[in-house]
């Protein structure tokens, strides 16, 4: 298999430029605007981080497609978020609450 590291594989290792990048990409994607750019992280934790990051946004992306958005809607991380920590209403005294506006 060909690939374009000319090293050993070291986790520990601090990011080059590159991958400072997708780091701040991927930070952006679930809009963390906090995020810094001189923030050390080593390999490990930053794959880790853009792996993370990744899955939120898909996920966002799916469940605003579930609630019935348009799939060429800006994906909302942090508003998908709040909403999946919300207790599902299953039951049915929950549900007759909601259906009678007072939950």
């Amino acid at each position: 298999m060909w690939s374009l590291r000319s090293s050993p594989l070291d986790d520990s290792r601090q990011l080059s430029e590159f991958q400072e990048e997708l780091v701040l990409l991927a930070s952006q994607l679930i809009g963390d605007s906090t995020f810094s750019e001189n923030a050390s992280m080593t390999v490990l934790e930053a794959n880790s981080f853009v792996e993370n990051a990744v899955e939120l946004f898909i996920e966002a992306g799916q469940m605003q497609l579930e609630f019935g958005l348009d799939e060429f809607s800006l994906v909302d991380v942090k508003t998908a978020s709040v909403i999946k920590k919300k207790p599902r209403c299953t039951s049915r005294p929950c549900l007759e609450r909601k259906r009678f506006g007072v939950i």
